[in-house]
Formats: C-alpha cells, sequence, structure tokens
C-alpha cells in the first residue's frame, strides 16, 4: 500500500521511471536488510528457547530426584525419630531416677552432717 502511495506521490512530482524504480529498489533494500537482521534475530531467539527450554527439562527432573530424596530422608528421619522417642523416654525415666537418687542420697548425707554438727 505504502508502495503505491509513493509512487503516486512521484508520478504528481514528475519522477521518471527510472528514478522511481530507483527509489523502490532502495525500500526494498531497507526492507530487505531489515527482515534479514529479524530472521537472524528470531533464529537466535529460537536457539536460546530451545537451550532454556532443555535446562529447564534438566533442571525439573533434579528438583524431582531432591523432592524423592528429601522424602525417603523425611520417612527415615521419622522412623528414627519416633524410635529414639520411644528409647529415649525409657532411658530418660532411668536416668532421671538415678539422678533423683543421687540428689536425695546428698540431701540425706547434708542432713545428717547438720544433725550431728548440731549434737556437738
Amino acid at each position: 500500500k505504502r508502495a503505491y502511495e509513493e509512487l503516486g506521490v512521484n508520478l504528481i512530482k514528475g519522477k521518471s521511471t527510472a528514478e522511481m524504480l530507483a527509489d523502490i529498489e532502495k525500500e526494498l533494500k531497507k526492507y530487505d536488510s531489515s527482515y534479514k537482521y529479524l530472521n537472524r534475530t528470531l533464529k537466535l531467539y529460537r536457539n536460546d528457547l530451545q537451550v532454556l527450554g532443555k535446562q529447564l527439562i534438566e533442571n525439573s527432573e533434579k528438583l524431582s530426584a531432591c523432592e524423592q530424596k528429601l522424602m525417603m530422608k523425611s520417612n527415615s528421619t521419622t522412623k528414627e525419630a519416633s524410635s529414639i522417642d520411644t528409647n529415649d523416654s525409657t532411658d530418660n525415666v532411668a536416668t532421671d531416677d538415678r539422678d533423683n537418687e543421687d540428689t536425695l542420697e546428698a540431701l540425706e548425707n547434708d542432713v545428717n552432717k547438720c544433725e550431728t554438727k548440731t549434737d556437738e
């Protein structure tokens, strides 16, 4: 459409056919170089998108593998924690009893010492 409009303007200006053809060739070269530039840019973007797509797939697979490992660790940690809790609770009770007995003995000794000093 633009070329026809320019052709009409050029005819009105009284340009010769050779001049009009030269102008048209210049315009075509501009469009051709723009087309080539855009085409090269498009190819680069396509290549970049392909690379990014492959990286996305790889990262997605890595993420899935990490999630699976995390789930397995979580499950094993939960099992270990439940077994540790059970074992620790009985161990802790026994340890607490021993600590209480030791403390009681120490208090009794202190009381006995005080009574002995009082008697003297």
